[in-house]
């Protein structure tokens, strides 16, 4: 007998049971990249210190008995944001739930097959947004390498590093703290470049992100983050997918990330959810049955913006030679 349902049911338990996986087995790195907080508003103004209020003007702070202090206020800036609804639906026929029931939880497939769509598109427009030669232009936010890439022997790719980190702390006095790249690129890095290859010669390591671990302090960072999930670029009508790579395999963010939920952290870019539209920054999960069809349709929801907070805490740069 189907399932039958008179209108759209919260399905918090499917939330809670895909809320571990990881779809197609890829690495999403956008929520660590732009990590995420809430906005009890659908759009508005991220408040943010300005970088100019909260650096010391000069060095010289005397003052004579009786004389004013200097002074300074917060100087708040803000960022402009929207959360718009990326939603996604996965129908399961009741025939399909019933022939399966002994071996799987139809239901809780088509929750991790509607996570992997929305967290692939979420995915995809932080690359694009960070990724942007149009946004990081000029000499202190962009560096073109295309002339010793990363994938020759010899590339100074720690000078690379270092001097895309120079020019984070010059532009803000602040540290970068990681380096945003494709899979491509850390492949060629452990594998292709003798400097940094050599220098993993003896680490036995057993899994990716071990390898990033012991590769970010050799570049003088905290984090790497390796872009490794791909999406249908084809369109709809076509037999077979395009799978295309989400982080362009040319370029490369030295930058300095979010480490807390604290929305006055300076950080390179937050994905901003509206949380009165479901759980805040996971997956709004509900049920309704479609007669018609008669099936069980799972359907979620992000509601949210992704946004840059400071393009001066970051510099871009060209590691692969363009085609």
């Amino acid at each position: 007998m189907g399932v039958s349902y008179t209108g759209t049911i919260p399905a918090p338990w499917i939330a809670q049971a895909v809320f571990e996986f990881d779809p197609q087995n890829q690495k999403f790195i956008a929520g660590e990249v732009a990590r995420p907080i809430n906005s009890s508003e659908k759009q508005g103004s991220l408040p943010k210190i300005t970088r100019k209020s909260t650096m010391a003007q000069n060095a010289g702070l005397q003052r004579a008995p009786g004389a004013n202090y200097q002074r300074g206020d917060f100087g708040t800036g803000g960022t402009p944001f929207e959360c718009i609804d990326h939603g996604y639906e996965h129908k399961i026929p009741v025939e399909t739930e019933a022939l399966y029931r002994s071996i799987m939880q139809a239901q809780v497939v088509g929750g991790r097959t509607v996570k992997g769509e929305l967290f692939a598109g979420r995915e995809k427009r932080i690359a694009d947004l960070l990724f942007d030669i149009a946004t990081w232009t000029g000499a202190s936010l962009f560096t073109d390498y295309h002339a010793a890439p990363w994938d020759a022997a010899a590339s100074d790719v720690r000078g690379q590093v270092a001097a895309a980190k120079e020019y984070v702390r010059a532009n803000t006095g602040l540290e970068a703290n990681a380096l945003i790249c494709s899979q491509k690129q850390v492949t060629n890095l452990t594998m292709v470049n003798t400097a940094i290859s050599g220098l993993l010669t003896g680490i036995t390591v057993a899994t990716p992100d071990a390898v990033l671990a012991v590769l970010a302090p050799i570049l003088g960072l905290k984090y790497i983050f390796a872009g490794k999930a791909v999406y249908n670029s084809g369109n709809e009508a076509d037999t077979t997918a395009t799978v295309t790579d989400i982080w362009d395999e040319d370029l490369a963010m030295v930058c300095r990330v979010a480490e807390t939920d604290d929305p006055s952290e300076p950080c390179i870019a937050r994905i901003i959810n509206w949380d009165a539209m479901g759980p805040g920054t996971d997956i709004d999960f509900n049920l309704y049955f479609e007669p018609q069809t008669k099936s069980t349709i799972v359907q979620g929801d992000l509601y949210e913006d992704e946004v840059v907070v400071d393009k001066y805490l970051g510099h871009l740069m060209e590691v692969d030679p363009t085609s």
